[in-house]
């Protein structure tokens, strides 16, 4: 639990400040994050009309995108594509 925390810790770190949110004008239903665009989320319109989500799912969105910038999945992403 101690190293969880201490991770989550660390992450919060990455995520403080301003981020800017963006709902891209495509039907897709997918949202994401990008390490070639720090501190931003894009969020495909389509999502939005397919579920309609409510405050407590726009939070659990919210909270999944960060995540990946908490834990370097899209840095590790390219690490791995670069070493392929």
């Amino acid at each position: 639990l101690r190293d969880h925390l201490r991770d989550l810790r660390a992450g919060a770190e990455r995520i403080a400040g301003e981020w800017t949110w963006l709902v891209t004008n495509s039907e897709g239903v997918n949202a994401f994050v990008s390490p070639y665009c720090p501190r931003h989320v894009f969020v495909h319109e389509g999502l939005l009309h397919a579920l309609t989500p409510t405050e407590d799912e726009l939070a659990f969105l919210i909270a999944h995108e960060l995540s990946h910038v908490v834990f370097a999945h899209g840095e590790r992403q390219l690490e791995h594509t670069a070493i392929a």
